[in-house]
């Protein structure tokens, strides 16, 4: 499972500057790191990513820096204890436009294709409700088993209206029990926590590389200058988005319409 903060640190490896450390003490708003060498306020606006330890996965702005110990604008959940491993990221390019980002570039994705597994073939059923959320359906497969592993098979005698999925009655799914799995179309959620799940389904490697891109692009709009090195690094970034944009749809990218119906109705 991928988060908005595992992306995140990524973006911000490629960007540069990370280092990687472990707290010898902290609090539920602190870390505090006696091995830290860097002056005060020097990573003030940087991001800070706990990578171990009972918050592990926690990403947050650093609100203050000083005297080996870096302050975060709010509880991570608990006390940063001793051994947690960490990485901090400059303030250079911040949470917030990382942030924003990677979101640009989720957006640029569209709808993502998304799998639900909640709905049990019933005795005598040809039409089942969809659940909350399910539209937009590209393929139904019938699990053949009612335990694992369930070798699921498509069907192709189903039609989706109004929120339904209507099989042909002579050609409805008959296993009790049994899984019916939906294929279907769906936004990606809001990246508005460092907590959020980034859809399988989306290419991880060419997001990060867009988000790159975003993040470089941003940084000129904002100074209006001709950065030279910037510049470059945008056209290797653009570069190595390019090369995995062909690669960027789901894992299931043989799923990218819908699938063909044996019967009308």
């Amino acid at each position: 499972m991928t988060t908005l903060a595992d992306i995140m640190l990524d973006v911000a490896e490629i960007l540069g500057g990370v280092r990687v450390g472990t707290a010898t003490g902290g609090s539920t708003t602190t870390l505090v790191d006696t091995n830290r060498t860097e002056p005060a306020e020097y990573w003030l606006d940087g991001t800070l990513f706990l990578l171990s330890g009972t918050y592990a996965g926690v990403a947050s702005r650093i609100s203050a820096y000083s005297e080996n110990t870096i302050t975060v604008p709010a509880t991570v959940g608990g006390a940063i204890v001793a051994g947690v491993q960490y990485a901090v990221a400059p303030p250079k390019y911040t949470f917030d436009q990382m942030q924003i980002a990677i979101q640009r570039a989720i957006d640029e994705v569209g709808e993502a294709v998304a799998v639900d597994i909640t709905t049990l073939v019933t005795a005598t059923t040809h039409t089942y409700a969809l659940p909350a959320g399910v539209s937009n359906v590209l393929r139904v497969e019938v699990a053949s088993s009612t335990t694992s592993p369930y070798s699921f098979q498509p069907t192709y005698f189903w039609e989706e209206n109004s929120g339904y999925i209507y099989f042909v009655p002579t050609k409805a799914p008959s296993t009790v029990g049994a899984i019916i799995r939906v294929w279907y179309r769906t936004p990606h959620a809001a990246l508005s926590l460092y907590s959020t799940v980034v859809s399988p389904n989306v290419n991880q490697e060419w997001l990060k590389w867009k988000a790159v891109v975003n993040v470089y692009r941003d940084t000129i709009s904002q100074t209006g200058k001709d950065d030279a090195v910037i510049i470059e690094l945008l056209n290797q970034a653009m570069a190595k988005e390019k090369e995995l944009q062909m690669r960027r749809k789901s894992l299931h990218n043989y799923i990218t319409s819908n699938d063909p119906k044996l019967a009308s109705y």
